[in-house]
């Protein structure tokens, strides 16, 4: 292996290894925002409050390029919310985009009613990673999404799939870059054959030697 192989390698490698999908277990040091309590809207803590966009909270901004408004309160099924109250779209097909207050190597949060696009950016709009989230169960649950990426997040854009649901948004997670590391999951087959490369690399070198 000469020696543009191996800077291919390792440029592989890099990605592989700081760019990942990530769960809440990989928090090192975690900023949460729950959404509750918050009072907002002219009827707070019901399925039917919303306030206007954009809106600040905990140093992130929320806005949308076709809502003026968004959903705030207790969608009342189970599970549309992780706990109490939580943000959402206030029409079917709505659009959400959350600007972090902060650079941050690792973000995430919990989706809600319906299925959504979910595209996380570089603070300087790169495209980082793009996935369609569907919760197990249509207007009754929510699942996990986040991503960790050591080219540091700036920017989360949700846009719903469903022509009938909104979608909602609770407990936004994110982990100040200053922190380290992006906390991925375990190494898969792609990180496995670098390491090996790398391995049999060096050993070239040597009996070179």
């Amino acid at each position: 292996m000469n020696a543009a192989k191996l800077a291919l390698l390792s440029t592989i490698c890099a990605a592989q290894a700081f760019a990942a999908d990530i769960l809440p277990t990989d928090f090192l040091s975690p900023v949460t925002t729950t959404f509750d309590g918050l009072n907002l809207g002219s009827d707070p803590g019901s399925a039917a409050s919303s306030t206007n966009l954009p809106y600040t909270l905990n140093g992130n901004t929320f806005s949308s390029t076709v809502q003026t408004t968004f959903f705030y309160g207790n969608l009342g099924a189970t599970g549309d919310c992780f706990a109490n109250e939580c943000f959402g779209s206030s029409s079917a097909q709505g659009v959400l985009t959350i600007t972090l207050g902060t650079a941050t190597t690792k973000a995430g949060f919990y989706l809600g009613v319906s299925s959504a696009q979910v595209v996380f950016y570089s603070p300087t709009s790169t495209l980082l990673d793009s996935e369609t989230v569907t919760p197990p169960s249509l207007d009754a649950s929510n699942i996990w999404i986040g991503w960790g990426d050591a080219a540091t997040i700036g920017k989360i854009t949700i846009t719903g799939l469903d022509s009938t649901h909104i979608f909602s948004i609770d407990n936004l997670t994110t982990e100040a870059a200053s922190v380290g590391g992006t906390g991925a999951p375990e190494p898969g087959t792609v990180i496995l054959m670098c390491l090996g490369g790398v391995a049999l690399f060096g050993r070239s070198l040597f009996k070179r030697r």
